[in-house]
C-alpha cells in the first residue's frame, strides 16, 4: 500500500527543486532546499525571477535566501548543498549582466562569491564543477535551458568551442575539456549530418573520479539519438559505454557501475545510425511506433529497459529487473545500502505517477506513492516529474508534484518499507 508523506511545502507559492541527481536536504536533514515561484504553467521568461530558500523540517517555516533569474521546470537552477560537509554553502545559478553566473552563498553570513559561469555537476569536493554552454543548450534544449540571453550565433548544428568545461572555484577559471567538435568526430555515423549535437546530464560518481554525460543529435524523423559516455574528471579517458542510440536517465551505482534506461544495441538500433536509412523506413513507420512506444511490443522491438553497465570494464552490459520496472524513470541507488533502488514513471494512461522502490536481493517492487499528474501539464515543457531524490542518510525520498495543482515538494520516510 502507498504511504503518506511526512514533510510538503505550503502555501500560495509554488516549490520545487528540479533535477533526481542531488538531494535538495542538508546532510543534517533538517533544511530542505528549494525555489519559490508565483506561477507554475508557462516557461519562465527573462523577467522572471525565482526565490532560493529552503524550509526547516524543524519549524515548519520557508526562510528566502536569494533569488535567481535562471532556472527551468526540469532542474531548477542547479541549486544544490556544497561538499563536502553539505550544510554550511550552497550553490545555484543565475544571470547579471548578460551573462549566466553562478554563485556560493553561505549560509549563516550571507556571503556570496560570484562564479563567472554557471554550473552542471559539482564535484563533490566542492572545488570545482563540470558545466556546458547554457547559451547554446538554449538552442536544441530550451526546457532544461534558461531565458534571458538569445545568442543567435549558437544556433548552429555544431558550434565552434562547444563543449564540457571544468569550472574551478578558487581560481573562478574554466578550462575546456571535452568539445563537442570531438565527439562528433567520434566514431562518426552518416546520421550526424542533419540536426543539432550537444553534450548535456553531466553527472560526477561518488568519489568525483569519472563523470557521466551524454551526446546527443538530432535525426531526420525528428528522433534523438543519443550515447553515453564516461570520462575522467579531466576530460581524458573517454569512454562509450551505450552506443545504442537509445538513453535517456542513468546514474553510478557506486563508482564503477551504472544504471541506464535505454536500449541494448540490436539490429533496429543499429538502422538508426544511417541517415539515408532512417529516412527510408522510419519516418512511414513512425505513427505505429508511436501507437506501441508504452507497450511491450515496443520494448521488445527497441530492446529498452533498465540496464546495468561497468565503467571499468565496459563489458556485461545487461537488462535489469525487466520483469517489473518497465518504463523509463529517474533513478537512484540509495546512498548507504545500494540494494535500495528509487525511481518513478511517467504518466500512465490514466495521468498517474508512481514512486517506486525496488530491492536488487530480493528482487521485491514496493509502491511507495501514486500521484496524478494534471494533463495539461502531461508532455509539456511545464510537466513536472517526481525526480525522486535520496536524503544523505538513505531514509528520506524527496519528489515534485503537480498532484494538488500546486508545484510542491513531498518528503516520504521508506524507514519500514526497507526493513
Amino acid at each position: 500500500m502507498p504511504i503518506s508523506p511526512c514533510f510538503a511545502t505550503t502555501g500560495q507559492q509554488h516549490h520545487f527543486f528540479g533535477y533526481y541527481d542531488k538531494s535538495p536536504l542538508d546532510k543534517s536533514t533538517s533544511r530542505l532546499l528549494c525555489l519559490q515561484t508565483n506561477f507554475t504553467d508557462r516557461l519562465p521568461t527573462d523577467e522572471d525571477i525565482a526565490t532560493v530558500g529552503y524550509w526547516s523540517l524543524t519549524d515548519n517555516q520557508f526562510y528566502k535566501l536569494a533569488e535567481t533569474r535562471a532556472f527551468n521546470w526540469q532542474q531548477g537552477c542547479m541549486l544544490q548543498w556544497l561538499g563536502p560537509d553539505y550544510d554550511r554553502y550552497i550553490i545555484f545559478n543565475d544571470r547579471e549582466e548578460n551573462r549566466f553566473i553562478s554563485v556560493i552563498l553561505e549560509i549563516e553570513t550571507g556571503q556570496r562569491t560570484i562564479l563567472p559561469y554557471p554550473i552542471y555537476s559539482v564535484h563533490p569536493s566542492g572545488i570545482g564543477a563540470v558545466t556546458v554552454d547554457f547559451e547554446r543548450l538554449y538552442f536544441p534544449r530550451r526546457s532544461y535551458a534558461y531565458a534571458g540571453i538569445e545568442n543567435t550565433a549558437k544556433n548552429q548544428k555544431l558550434v565552434a568551442g562547444d563543449g564540457i568545461f571544468w569550472l574551478d572555484f578558487q581560481q573562478k577559471s574554466l578550462q575546456p575539456l571535452i568539445s563537442t567538435q570531438q565527439m562528433y568526430e567520434t566514431e562518426h555515423l552518416s546520421s550526424m549530418a542533419f540536426g543539432d549535437h550537444y553534450l548535456e546530464h553531466l553527472m560526477f560518481s561518488p568519489d568525483g573520479e569519472r563523470f557521466l554525460f551524454l551526446h546527443r543529435w538530432v535525426l531526420d524523423d525528428g528522433g534523438i539519438f543519443s550515447r553515453l559516455y564516461s570520462a575522467q574528471k579531466d576530460g581524458r579517458d573517454i569512454r562509450l559505454l551505450l552506443n545504442s542510440g537509445k538513453v535517456t536517465h542513468f546514474n553510478w551505482r557506486g563508482n564503477q557501475q551504472v544504471i541506464a534506461w535505454g536500449g541494448l544495441p540490436n539490429p533496429l538500433n543499429k538502422l538508426r545510425q544511417h541517415r539515408s536509412l532512417v529516412k527510408l523506413l522510419f519516418k512511414p513507420l513512425l505513427p505505429l511506433y508511436h501507437r506501441f512506444v508504452k507497450g511491450k511490443l515496443a520494448r521488445k522491438i527497441s530492446g529498452q529497459g533498465y540496464i546495468l553497465l561497468n565503467d571499468a570494464l565496459q563489458t556485461n552490459a545487461h537488462l535489469f529487473a525487466e520483469h517489473c520496472l518497465q518504463v523509463d524513470g529517474h533513478p537512484s541507488w540509495n546512498p548507504q545500502n545500494p540494494q535500495w533502488l528509487v525511481t518513478d514513471t511517467y504518466q500512465d494512461d490514466e495521468f498517474n505517477q508512481w514512486l517506486y522502490l525496488y530491492n536488487v536481493q530480493t528482487k521485491q517492487l514496493i509502491i511507495v506513492d501514486k500521484l496524478h499528474t494534471p494533463p495539461e501539464f502531461a508532455d509539456s515543457p511545464m510537466r513536472c516529474d517526481l525526480h525522486p531524490r535520496w536524503d544523505f542518510t538513505g531514509r528520506y525520498i524527496c519528489v515534485d508534484s503537480l498532484h494538488t495543482g500546486q508545484r510542491q515538494m513531498y518528503i516520504y520516510d521508506v524507514a519500514n518499507l526497507m526493513s
